[in-house]
């Protein structure tokens, strides 16, 4: 199953995306595979980002341009109380890498009419295999060519940070369902299952809790979508009141246990109360501009230095105040009001939804590109279906 130039160019930079020690500063391999591909697609032509609906260039364009609003209103009325010009370039630039990557991509989904299930199948692939070589690696090497392995005992090859490639890998194992369920071959469908299988294995080692969790409402919600579009459409509703009966008994009978193991994994996970004290900082600095943010970059004073809040809406609502989280949420919304009518595709947002959650993804540029490859193949999917009614 061969892939055109382009969509071989585009498979292959996100897989080596997330080895994160392989960059030249802030551009790796696949960042400049990107803007080079950014470059040639721009020379062609471009379509109306409004006209054709192009979901993420259009949050990206009312997001940088209120984040824009937001880092004015810090400079003129806030006499810029947070943050600094090299914090707010270095996001702001990155953001505008996304939106051309995302734009990109949409144009060409639309002007090309890219292959994205093939692109699916070839990323599920070569990223198992090679992650798989590097696990097996690991047990045996600390390092490969001087670049380690391991982020202490827990599994983070080339990467500065576990979660560059726990978030890469947590969405896989439910690309490769979506693999699994169209290949015909006995042997081919084995491969799959012990590959979907080992990169739950690898998720797990990379000791992100928020894989852990990614993978665990991943698979519920799979199994739950599966066996809800089982029945028929008019006797759906009967069977979601069924589950939402019982969610809410056992619920209410496990209350206090629920609480107390909530309470035991975030006290657990926050060390020295870092995430509490993040948190609490980014509320008081929303507060002095809460309509349209303070702008890109970090604006938590901590340890001499201005940091990022780590989590996804604190994030938009320091910089782009209450309009940027309502762009967020209004794009997620058609995110997953597009993805819920596949079981694995929908899986594999919410482990995505998870970091979103528990994280930051705004600068992860693998995780965007993941979105848009996903939300658009469910688009090609439902259409094709309907060219042969």
């Amino acid at each position: 199953m061969s892939l055109k130039l382009r969509e071989k160019l585009i498979v292959f930079a996100l897989i080596v995306m997330p080895f994160t020690m392989l960059r030249i500063g802030p551009i790796g391999l696949g960042e400049f595979i990107f803007i080079v591909f950014i470059l040639s697609e721009l020379r062609n032509k471009r379509l109306n980002v409004y006209e054709n609906n192009f979901i993420f260039s259009k949050f990206w364009v009312a997001f940088l341009s209120m984040s824009l609003v937001g880092f004015l209103c810090n400079i003129v009325f806030l006499n810029h109380r947070t943050g600094t010009y090299a914090g707010m370039a270095f996001d702001f630039t990155s953001y505008v890498l996304i939106f051309l990557s995302c734009f990109s991509l949409e144009n060409m989904i639309k002007r090309t009419n890219l292959n994205l299930f093939k692109m699916i199948r070839v990323i599920f692939f070569w990223s198992g295999f090679l992650f798989l070589m590097l696990y097996t690696l690991s047990f045996f090497k600390n390092n490969l060519f001087g670049f380690p392995l391991n982020y202490y005992t827990y599994f983070a090859p080339l990467a500065n940070n576990l979660h560059q490639i726990s978030l890469f890998l947590v969405p896989l194992p439910f690309l490769g369902l979506i693999v699994f369920k169209e290949e015909k071959r006995s042997s081919m469908r084995m491969v799959i299952l012990f590959l979907i299988g080992m990169i739950f294995v690898m998720g797990v080692s990379t000791g992100s809790l928020k894989a852990i969790i990614g993978f665990t409402f991943g698979l519920i919600m799979f199994f739950f979508l599966s066996w809800l579009y089982f029945f028929k459409e008019r006797n759906r509703g009967v069977a979601l009141s069924f589950i939402f009966i019982l969610l809410i008994t056992l619920l209410l009978y496990n209350i206090d246990s629920i609480i107390s193991y909530g309470l035991a994994v975030i006290v657990e996970e926050d060390l020295k109360e870092g995430r509490v004290n993040l948190y609490s900082k980014a509320i008081d600095i929303m507060k002095t501009s809460p309509i349209f943010g303070v702008g890109p970059g970090g604006h938590i004073w901590t340890n001499s230095k201005f940091y990022d809040s780590h989590q996804t809406f604190f994030t938009v609502m320091l910089q782009a105040g209450i309009i940027g989280v309502y762009l967020l949420g209004k794009l997620f919304s058609k995110i997953i009001a597009t993805l819920i009518k596949s079981p694995a595709l929908f899986a594999s947002l919410v482990t995505i939804i998870i970091y979103l959650l528990g994280g930051d993804i705004m600068r992860r540029l693998p995780t965007w590109i993941i979105l848009v490859i996903l939300f658009y193949y469910q688009k090609q999917t439902v259409f094709s279906k309907k060219e042969t009614i």
